[in-house]
């Protein structure tokens, strides 16, 4: 067997250290944020990217942290850091391919994000787990609720025959909405699982196909549409479902609502609509 020298092995081990310390020096992390706020803003004009340092990863990637980005409405996120690392075999292709991964509200995202020949989102596949929803600063304010929960599942978007299509498949454990209806002696909703199915086009429009919840206190579905506006908070709600309250949590309520549910007679299941805007919402039991 071959035996290599210590010196040699000195040396290239030198030599390797040396050059990692140029690299990363040297590495040119002004020039990278500004490519990568350039390309987003290139496919969303309104976004904003914010990045507060970015540094070579290993495998070879870039790891910027930490990362925020907005559109000025309900897209907000806010990552401790995100690493995007190219994928060798597509680097030089039409359509070039990159593994990302990254952290934050305590949980964390893997996925694939593929460029088309012009260098813009052609799609892009996320998985996220254990991501704390009493964490996310942005849906707390939006809703107008403190909401808690385990948020996993995943998040697709394609751009095909010159349109888009974004799908979302997500759930939440440990779910807890509070209520804050005056009269209601209930303070807050929980629900051991809850599990929602997204979609949206190119339009304006955000599809709920379907929402279930289950919990100790009540079930329930809901499906419809919201008509994003701006602001965010002008969305117009179109949403039908259904309420099956157990007997304690009727008791619980402690207000005319009550008695308004135990008048409905043997039937425990409870037609509702959702109308007006998301901070004027209209609740209508049908």
């Amino acid at each position: 067997m071959t035996r290599i020298p210590k010196k040699w092995l000195f040396y290239s081990l030198y030599t390797l250290a040396v050059a990692s310390c140029f690299l990363y020096y040297l590495f040119p992390s002004e020039a990278i944020e500004a490519y990568l706020t350039a390309a987003i803003q290139k496919q969303r004009p309104s976004a904003t990217l914010t990045i507060g340092r970015v540094a070579p990863a290993f495998p070879p990637g870039v790891k910027a942290s930490p990362v925020s980005y907005s559109e000025g409405g309900p897209l907000e996120l806010a990552l401790e850091y995100v690493k995007i690392m190219p994928e060798i075999r597509t680097a030089f292709g039409a359509s070039p391919a990159f593994s990302v991964r990254g952290e934050g509200y305590e949980g964390r995202m893997t996925g694939r994000i593929t460029l088309d020949s012009n260098r813009t989102l052609s799609s892009l596949h996320a998985d996220l787990a254990d991501i704390q929803m009493k964490a996310m600063a942005a849906l707390q304010r939006l809703s107008g609720r403190n909401i808690a929960g385990t948020l996993s599942g995943t998040i697709d978007y394609e751009k095909a025959d010159g349109g888009t299509r974004l799908t979302a498949d997500l759930s939440a454990s440990r779910f807890r909405v509070d209520l804050g209806i005056p009269g209601v002696n209930l303070k807050e909703l929980t629900f051991s699982e809850a599990n929602a199915k997204l979609a949206a086009g190119g339009g304006t429009a955000l599809r709920i196909e379907s929402l279930t919840a289950k919990g100790s206190q009540v079930n329930g579905d809901l499906s419809g549409t919201i008509q994003i506006r701006a602001p965010f908070e002008k969305s117009v709600l179109d949403m039908t479902g259904s309420v099956r309250p157990h007997p304690s949590f009727i008791s619980d309520l402690g207000s005319p609502l009550a008695a308004l549910f135990q008048n409905r007679g043997g039937n425990n299941s409870f037609p509702f609509a959702v109308k007006g805007t998301i901070e004027a919402p209209e609740f209508l039991l049908r």
